[in-house]
């Protein structure tokens, strides 16, 4: 591990958003998500939950691997990432001393790599590291903190991909997103101080990207409750998507392959509030409404993936990490939604 149980407990209130984490009771709350979601499989046939063992991992971060029909998920306890096969089988992917927490991941399927970010609950290290899928080696380690010489703490959290192999990278301490591209140049692309949090609070999250009208992003500021859309061409001309009351604290994000469908893991400040909402839109994202929701439990739900058929949502447990509780079980959830919508 590369930083004292303190620094981590502290890295998941950060991660929470400044949320509340005083009730660290696991019980009939959620049961209660867990049948209601085993409901809703037996009705739909959605697949099983995945549950792996994987003693004090807390996954934060999961992208689905198409070349080996597996879950790569990462770890803010441990700094490592891992595979999850879909009979809940963990192994250990990748080992990197040069990571600390890692979070976000993405694949880059056409030049099969692997992008994950790294980061230290001070701020002093934001990192995306880029890999080789095939051979696991590392192919680029970008220092963000240096990127943004600013001197002000900066984190790593989430990436997305272009068409190009170009990766967005959040700062959730600040209003900024880099672009790394493919060769591995490093730029600050989108910088807005009105979007840096304030001390203490957590902001730009989850990303997606989009290859319609030009490509754009979408981005979930946590502590604003918002979601933006950022074009790639002309980041200035960014706009509020306008959701309904229902995006509460947007934290993981999963866009359809059409652009019309965004589903978005909330995380509320009170447990078990927590939920997965589905969005559809019919004017490019300037506004959007709900379709489909349910509350997960007290399971800390942070991050989506699809592999294709199915859109998984992964229960991380983090809130346990932060009251120093041990814990070896995790689950990657399927998604019981009714979307004709491909992801």
């Amino acid at each position: 591990m590369k930083k004292n149980l303190f620094a981590i407990a502290a890295l998941t209130v950060l991660f929470a958003a400044c949320r509340k984490t005083d009730d660290l009771q696991t019980g009939a709350s959620q049961q209660t998500g867990t049948n209601e979601l085993n409901n809703l499989s037996e009705k739909q046939k959605t697949p099983a939950a995945i549950n792996f063992t994987a003693p004090m991992l807390f996954p934060e971060g999961m992208v689905y691997n198409p070349f080996t029909d597996q879950f790569l998920v990462s770890s803010i306890a441990q700094g490592t990432i891992g595979s999850v096969t879909k009979q809940g089988v963990y192994a250990p992917f990748i080992q990197d001393a040069a990571l600390a927490s890692t979070s976000g991941m993405e694949i880059d399927k056409a030049r099969k790599r692997l992008f994950v970010t790294s980061s230290v609950v001070e701020g002093t290290l934001a990192q995306l590291a880029i890999y080789d899928l095939n051979t696991k080696a590392r192919l680029f380690l970008i220092d963000l903190v240096a990127l943004a010489n600013d001197g002000a703490p900066h984190l790593a959290n989430d990436v997305a991909l272009d068409q190009r192999g170009n990766a967005y990278v959040t700062d959730s301490y600040a209003g900024k997103i880099y672009k790394v591209e493919p060769n591995g140049n490093a730029t600050v692309f989108y910088n807005n101080p009105a979007y840096t949090p304030a001390p203490g609070g957590f902001g730009f999250n989850g990303i997606e990207y989009s290859n319609s009208q030009g490509g754009y992003l979408l981005v979930a500021h946590t502590a604003l409750a918002r979601i933006i859309k950022i074009p790639v061409d002309n980041p200035a001309v960014f706009s509020i998507v306008q959701f309904p009351p229902s995006l509460i604290s947007p934290d993981g994000l999963l866009l359809s392959k059409n652009s019309k469908e965004l589903i978005v893991v909330n995380n509320t400040a009170q447990f078990p509030g927590s939920n997965v909402t589905s969005f559809e839109t019919n004017n490019h994202w300037g506004t959007a409404t709900s379709t489909e929701a349910f509350e997960t439990g007290i399971v800390y739900p942070t991050t989506l993936t699809s592999d294709g058929r199915t859109e998984w949502v992964l229960y991380s447990h983090i809130h346990l990490l932060f009251g120093n509780v041990y814990h070896e079980t995790f689950t990657i959830q399927p998604l019981p939604f009714n979307s004709n919508n491909p992801f």
